[in-house]
């Protein structure tokens, strides 16, 4: 009996346009991100506005 050899190469997740949004009484938009996912965005806005943990827990990034 023969045996096949079966190469599994991992999926490469795609990238979507990601929407910032500070609350505030009022969403401030902050900017759109190119990211994999929503934790990846958020780390790029808080990295670019360079934002503490208080205002990093009122951004909400959704999608475009």
């Amino acid at each position: 009996m023969e045996t096949a050899a079966i190469y599994i190469f991992p999926v490469r997740k795609k990238e979507c346009e990601w929407e910032v949004i500070r609350l505030k009484a009022r969403g401030e938009h902050l900017c759109t991100i190119t990211a994999v996912d929503e934790t990846a965005a958020l780390k790029q806005a808080v990295k670019l506005f360079a934002l503490d943990a208080g205002e990093a827990k009122r951004l909400l990034v959704r999608k475009a």
